[in-house]
């Protein structure tokens, strides 16, 4: 390779200083549920034991007189939050539209009813057997293979409000109906959840009663604080969001999760600073997580092998107070040469934890499930699958009709 040509490759094995890397592996890194404050209890979280339903009644008189117990916050003493930007939650934004404990309604087994606030962490999690809740409970839709979750399905049209995820160009239908060879195929990828080492941890300190300082684990620090504000109704230099390092995300802990309202909320409530971390299970039903997804893809290519149709169709779910779809065909609109597209995504609710983006959001799932349709199609053919690929390469952004930026390939 000529000395001009390493201009284009990627940084890879390159001297570039990780300098946060000494801190880190040295221990003197100090990550969110490390902070502490004068006067500091503890609080976690009260939970829902059923998928669907609503609260009729929470009975916390035997935690209060448990030992240590300082304060129980619900929605019998909640503020009044006000509703979350619309830019959060509008046109398949990576928020929830439900702010916490302003109504009784329950959506998924863990969602957060409350929290317990006590001198030691033994004190709070005894306290938290003792509160009775009364439900009523309603049959629960829990997977997108269920007809009834289907009824009430529909095709999104945003993810992010801006990714449009009905997409088409040429005609897809009559180009697979006529072609040499096509393949259909459907691909299942499971729900997965974001577990990073750090779990999520709120410390919350009221330096004043419109002034609040929260050691927070998370990537998202300007959109939290424009958060917190709006719940509180607070300006937002007056909310102080510190996170200096984040022990691992996957995708997570840049969205809004309702345990930051809350953990302020109590710390407001007690008049003293309140840590709450998560325990491991919480990263489970409390911090997002990829949504289950079941793609079929029809692929189609001339006697050359040549695509010249490619149809990609995703059903997966959101939460009944999201409308965050898994943007799993977006990447077949670009990836490969063709000139017959159809990209479509069809969403629908189910009384699960709120979906959000985990690493590759959209990409990891959808782009398995076209290229194992892409080496089912080389086996058809009986051509090696990398042939394949080369003679489907694409110069150019099919779909924006642009030149591509970068294409290490």
């Amino acid at each position: 390779m000529a000395v001009a040509d390493t201009a284009v490759l990627p940084p890879v094995a390159q001297p570039i200083s990780r300098v946060d890397g000494k801190f880190k592996v040295t221990g003197v890194a100090k990550y969110a549920a490390e902070f502490t404050a004068t006067d500091l209890v503890y609080g976690q979280l009260i939970q829902s034991a059923i998928a669907n339903g609503h609260v009729v009644s929470i009975d916390t008189s035997a935690a209060k007189s448990a030992p240590g117990v300082i304060g129980i916050l619900t929605r019998e003493n909640a503020p009044r939050f006000k509703p979350y930007p619309d830019q959060l939650t509008k046109n398949g934004g990576p928020g929830e539209s439900r702010v916490p404990l302003q109504d009784g309604e329950i959506h998924w087994v863990g969602q957060h009813l409350g929290v317990v606030v006590g001198d030691t962490l033994e004190h709070v999690q005894h306290a938290i057997s003792l509160v009775r809740v009364q439900y009523i409970s309603a049959p629960p839709l829990l997977t997108i293979d269920d007809p009834a979750a289907h009824k009430g399905s529909w095709l999104a049209e945003y993810v992010h409000a801006s990714d449009r995820l009905q997409e088409s160009r040429g005609d897809v239908n009559s180009a697979l109906a006529s072609a040499e060879t096509r393949i259909d195929a459907t691909y299942s990828t499971p729900v997965e959840n974001h577990n990073p080492i750090e779990t999520y941890s709120t410390l919350a300190i009221w330096e004043a009663p419109d002034r609040v300082v929260i050691h927070e684990a998370t990537r998202g620090i300007k959109q939290l604080q424009k958060i917190v504000a709006n719940a509180f109704s607070l300006p937002i230099e007056n909310i102080r969001i510190i996170s200096p390092f984040v022990g691992g995300a996957f995708g997570s802990k840049g969205f809004q999760w309702s345990h930051t309202l809350l953990t302020a909320a109590a710390a407001r409530l007690v008049n003293r600073p309140v840590k709450l971390t998560f325990a491991r299970p919480q990263m489970f039903d409390s911090a997002g997580q990829r949504a289950h997804t079941s793609q079929a893809l029809s692929l189609a290519v001339d006697r050359n092998g040549k695509l010249v149709a490619l149809r990609h169709a995703t059903t997966t779910h959101c939460s009944p107070v999201s409308e965050y779809a898994e943007s799993c065909g977006l990447s077949s609109r670009m990836l490969y040469s063709c000139p017959n597209v159809a990209v479509s995504h069809r969403l629908m609710r189910l009384n699960l934890t709120t979906p959000c983006p985990m690493r590759a959001p959209g990409e990891a799932p959808g782009v398995f499930a076209l290229e194992c349709a892409m080496d089912e199609l080389a086996y058809k053919l009986a051509i090696d699958p990398v042939e394949l690929r080369i003679r489907n390469y694409a110069d150019t952004d099919e779909n924006e009709k642009r030149p591509w930026t970068s294409k290490h390939l």
